[in-house]
């Protein structure tokens, strides 16, 4: 919605909000359940919000067992193993994305691979290097490059630079954004994947390794603690074109050449490198530095490398499918990533061999007793239906028992399309992604009336509410409390300081700060306890902490209004419920869910045992 007084847009997101102010309760009993519904109408909620429903499909068994798998030791079974792993593409032709100062480890294993193949596609004569060593190379060349970029962003619209980094390294981003209260996106997304998850919907921020939303003048750092090509990328989603000056600085760890037997400059654009059947073989295929071009209004070149960038945008897909092979090619057009960076493709000939074995699986029985268990658990409510409350940019981390639990089911309702993801894990992810966000709501809360905006935080996150209470000698109740529950007592009694996480009496202009020590819903609000109409300015400021979903193998955008993980009976096993960004024009961006459980006995197992 637009500004007050004003018809243009801007960053953070604003909304302006005059009316759905909630009247307080003063202690009367309006019989809703806290474990089940705010503390409000219950049919505005769902027309307001949308919800989110769980079921649950018992499985009716009473015992169950797992065929072991065979021991096989014979030639025949191996050598199919080996093509079903050429098959895979476990030692087939493979893109490789490099920037400036790359330093790519390859580490073919001697058993299968005889030669390595590396063909250099794109701008020939680029300066790849390929060496060969007898043995691995140590990690511990230090390097330090830089490279400053001039933007102007048109909207809707990315750009990205690709860093080819090693365990150790780390990536320092400055940034001036020129344009007057403007914003841009930044980024730094780990592999292809990552860049074009970010693509597809930019203001979620838990799809990349750094996520920011930026503006005025400042900088981002991030530790490298995997090898992997990274993507740093501006996206600007609004309507006017953005200026921007960005600074990438990077200190780069390196294999150390020195004791290379082998290099190779492409002089054919190719390189073929032997490996020995016995001894230990690697290579390292390196790029060279950033090159210098001009500065702007400049015909003179300095360092560090700065390139004039006005043209060569990319356009935001927002969520369309585009086809590509994520392990084949990033998610913009081929021959134009081709032509701008240029491309490697490696192949491996496998080497014939002749023996190896396979491992069986335990059998594994599930005494009926355990039935019994779950049942009464069941029954007692440990796996029951559970409601969430979910905010802009929440990470919300499920954790089922795979003893107790078979499926976990998530149906939508309300609000179709609303951006929610569910991801399944193998192991339960990191939260170490950070994502700063923020809100602006312009307010003229009526008398004895209440509102308030819903954050799911992780611990180790922080708030900060500003506030500008611009009614002359008027006063109003900022409040963070956690949970329903909490809400609802403050609902109950405003005036008392004790029901809340933080309780304040609020004029004139300030700001409160809240650490979060515990992940749950928290509510922001502010009320009006007196006879006059308050107006007042509300700012409010996150630094999130969020759970790293780059490894999920399993992503469901609710297609059709449902999404229904399996877990296995035998490891570890986790999901994470995700909501988009703040966006603009919406003074609420709350999301509802409904979550529970399908067990893996039923009620009817149990009455079979006894």
């Amino acid at each position: 919605m637009s500004l007050p007084d004003s018809s243009s847009s801007s960053s953070p997101p604003v909304a302006r909000e005059e009316t759905g102010y909630i009247r307080f309760e003063h202690g009367q009993d309006n019989g809703f359940d806290h474990r089940d519904r705010p503390p409000w109408n219950r049919s505005e909620y769902d027309y307001r919000h949308g919800s989110i429903v769980a079921s649950e499909n018992p499985r009716n068994t009473s015992t169950s067992s797992e065929d072991p798998w065979s021991c096989v030791v014979v030639v025949a079974t191996f050598c199919v193993f080996v093509s079903m792993t050429l098959i895979l593409g476990l030692y087939g032709t493979t893109n490789v994305w490099l920037g400036p100062n790359s330093s790519f480890l390859i580490k073919p294993t001697s058993l299968f691979v005889q030669t390595v193949i590396v063909e250099e596609l794109g701008n020939k004569g680029s300066g790849l290097m390929l060496y060969g060593l007898n043995q691995p190379p140590q990690l511990h060349v230090l390097a330090n490059w830089s490279e400053v970029h001039y933007l102007a962003v048109p909207n809707d619209s990315y750009k990205y630079w690709i860093q080819y980094l090693n365990k150790g390294s780390r990536v320092k981003v400055s940034y001036n954004v020129e344009s007057l209260a403007s914003s841009l996106y930044l980024v730094i997304a780990q592999g292809v994947d990552g860049l074009s998850e970010w693509v597809q919907d930019p203001t979620r921020p838990d799809t990349t390794l750094s996520w920011h939303l930026i503006s005025d003048s400042g900088f981002i750092e991030q530790d490298i603690t995997k090898s992997s090509s990274y993507y740093i990328a501006v996206g600007n989603v609004y309507l006017n074109e953005v200026k921007a000056t960005i600074d990438i600085q990077v200190e780069g760890v390196l294999y150390d050449t020195t004791n290379a037997y082998y290099k190779c400059t492409f002089p054919n654009e190719k390189c073929t490198l032997s490996v020995p059947l016995f001894g230990t073989n690697a290579a390292v295929l390196t790029s060279p530095g950033p090159k210098l071009m001009s500065l702007p209004d400049s015909s003179s070149s300095s360092s560090p490398p700065v390139a004039r960038e006005e043209t060569g945008y990319i356009r935001f897909e927002h969520g369309q499918d585009t086809g590509f092979d994520h392990r084949d090619r990033p998610p913009w057009n081929r021959s134009e990533y081709d032509y701008r960076h240029g491309s490697i493709v490696a192949s491996e000939n496998p080497r014939n061999t002749s023996t190896s074995s396979e491992d069986p699986w335990s059998c594994v029985v599930v005494v009926a007793t355990f039935c019994v268990f779950v049942s009464m658990t069941l029954i007692l409510g440990l796996y029951g239906t559970t409601n969430v409350w979910l905010g802009p940019n929440s990470s919300f981390l499920i954790k089922p028992t795979s003893l107790f639990v078979q499926t976990v089911i998530v149906e939508e309702l309300g609000n179709k399309g609303s951006g929610l993801m569910l991801y399944g894990f193998n192991q339960p992810p990191q939260l170490h992604v950070l994502a700063n966000w923020s809100e602006v709501h312009y307010l003229a809360v009526p008398n004895d009336s209440y509102k308030y905006w819903i954050q799911y935080l992780n611990k180790g996150s922080r708030v900060k509410v500003s506030y500008n209470v611009e009614s002359l000698a008027s006063s109003l109740y900022l409040v963070i409390a956690q949970g329903v529950d909490g809400l609802s007592e403050w609902v109950q009694d405003p005036t008392r300081p004790d029901t809340t996480l933080s309780w304040h009496l609020i004029s004139d202009s300030g700001f409160i700060e809240q650490d979060i020590t515990k992940s749950s819903s928290y509510y922001i609000a502010v009320g009006n306890v007196y006879l006059n109409e308050v107006k007042a300015t509300i700012d409010i400021q996150v630094e999130g902490v969020l759970y790293d979903t780059t490894n999920a193998y399993y992503k469901c955008t609710f297609p059709n209004e449902k999404c229904t993980l399996s877990v296995p009976l035998f490891g570890t096993n986790a999901a994470v419920l995700t909501s988009p960004g703040p966006k603009l024009n919406n003074s609420k961006n709350e999301f509802c869910a409904k979550l529970s459980y399908e067990p893996r006995c039923s009620d009817s197992t149990l009455v079979d045992f006894i």
